[in-house]
């Protein structure tokens, strides 16, 4: 049967497919990992993909979440930080009304 093999196993749970999708992310991006320059832009690069990786586990759009994060950290005390972790950012921001700049888009 022709192209039969590229539909899914119905025998494979789908976690597995996505857990697949996932490492497959991380070996692909291990070759490009190698070349951070050096070891701060290494971690840097860890931190980010860390916080993509946590948006997408609680089901938060990174793009969304990187815009409002960034437009208020730099005015953020230090121990206030914690509202920025994607899962806390996405209660609070279900909490609050759509703001006239957000309708817009």
């Amino acid at each position: 049967m022709a192209g039969a093999h590229h539909l899914p196993d119905a025998g494979i749970p789908q976690y597995r497919q996505q857990r697949q999708r996932a490492l497959k992310r991380v070996a692909i991006g291990r070759k490009n990992w190698l070349f951070a320059g050096n070891g701060a832009a290494a971690e840097n690069h860890a931190r980010f993909w860390s916080l993509i990786a946590s948006c997408e586990r609680h089901k938060v759009d990174p793009q969304r979440y990187l815009t409002s994060v960034l437009a208020k950290i730099g005015a953020t005390p230090r121990d206030e930080l914690e509202q920025f972790l994607p899962d806390v950012w996405k209660r609070e921001d279900q909490e609050e009304p759509p703001s006239q700049d957000m309708a817009l888009s």
